[in-house]
C-alpha cells in the first residue's frame, strides 16, 4: 500500500548494506510497519532504495519539502517582478537557486522565467549550460515572444555559461564586478530590474573551482543582491555534482525552486 506523506527530512545516511536511513520531522502516516502519527516527532526509518534515489536526494538537499512560498525580508528594490514559472512574485535583490534532473524540467523554468522577465521590460540574461541556445529561443518563440526583436533592442541575451563564468580558473571576484557592471548598464539603459540566470556544470570536473563558487555564491548576497535590483536563479544539474556540495549550495541561497515552485530556505545562511 502506497502512503502519502508530507515531512521535513534532515539527514540520509546510507550503510554498507545498501540500506538509507532517515531522519525526519513526520507529519503524517510513515511506515511499512504500520501508521506513525507525531506532531513534529523525530523518527528514524530504513528502507531499501535502489538504484540511489536521485528524486528524493534532490528532496533531502532543499531541505524542507512542506515549506511555504515567502518573500525576502528585505530587498533592494521596491519594483515587483513576475517569476513567470508560478505566480508568485519577488522584488529586485532575490537570489535563487533551482537543483534539477532533466531538461524538461529545467527548459520550464528557464523559458517562463525569461518570458515573464522581457514581457514585464525588465533585461533579461541567460548564460545557459549543456543545452542549445536555439533550444530556449524556440521555447520562447512558441510562447509568442518575438525572439529576434527582444534580442535586437536588448532586452535578451542569451549565451554560453563559460562566456559568463569563464573556462578556465574560476574567479568569484571578477564575476561578482561582471554582475554588477551589467545591472548598472542595464539600469542605464531604462531597464528597471536584470534578470539572470546561469549555469556552470562546465565546471563540474574542478574541486578547486567548486570552492570558489561556494565562495561566489555566498559574496552574492553581500556584495551584490544587497544594493542591486536583480533576480537570479543558479541552475545547478544534480547529477554533475556531490551531495556534500550541492547541500554547501543550497545553503548560500535565500530561496530555492523545487517542483516548480518558489520557497523559501529554512537552511540559509548554515554551514
Amino acid at each position: 500500500m502506497n502512503r502519502s506523506w508530507n515531512v521535513t527530512i534532515s539527514k540520509l545516511e546510507r550503510n554498507n548494506k545498501g540500506l538509507y536511513t532517515f531522519i525526519m520531522n513526520d507529519n503524517s502516516d510513515f511506515g511499512k510497519d504500520g501508521p506513525i502519527r507525531g506532531m513534529g516527532a523525530l523518527i528514524t526509518r530504513t528502507i531499501r532504495r535502489e538504484p540511489a534515489p536521485i528524486r528524493l536526494k534532490l528532496a533531502i538537499i532543499m531541505g524542507a519539502i512542506s515549506s511555504q512560498y515567502n518573500l525576502p525580508a528585505q530587498s533592494s528594490s521596491d519594483l515587483s517582478s513576475p517569476l513567470g514559472f508560478c505566480d508568485t512574485e519577488v522584488p529586485g535583490g532575490t537570489h535563487i537557486c533551482m537543483f534539477y534532473e532533466n531538461e524538461t524540467e529545467r527548459h520550464h523554468v528557464i523559458v517562463n522565467f525569461l518570458h515573464a522577465g522581457v514581457e514585464n521590460s525588465e533585461k533579461c540574461i541567460y548564460a545557459c549550460g549543456d543545452h542549445s541556445i536555439s533550444e530556449v529561443k524556440d521555447g520562447l518563440q512558441e510562447k509568442g515572444l518575438d525572439v529576434n526583436g527582444a534580442v535586437d533592442r536588448g532586452a535578451l541575451n542569451i549565451f554560453p555559461g563559460s562566456d559568463f563564468y569563464g573556462n578556465g580558473d574560476f574567479d568569484p571576484d571578477q564575476t561578482i564586478v561582471k554582475a554588477d557592471s551589467t545591472t548598472s548598464q542595464a539600469l542605464n539603459q531604462g531597464y528597471p530590474i536584470l534578470r539572470f540566470s546561469g549555469e556552470i556544470n562546465h565546471m563540474r570536473e574542478s574541486d578547486r573551482n567548486h570552492d570558489k563558487l561556494l565562495e561566489y555564491e555566498h559574496k552574492l548576497n553581500h556584495c551584490f543582491f544587497s544594493r542591486q535590483p536583480a533576480v537570479a536563479i543558479c541552475l545547478y544539474n544534480i547529477r554533475y555534482f556531490s551531495d556534500n556540495f550541492l547541500k554547501q549550495i543550497i545553503n548560500a541561497h535565500p530561496y530555492f525552486i523545487y517542483q516548480g515552485q518558489f520557497r523559501r530556505n529554512p537552511s540559509f545562511g548554515l554551514s
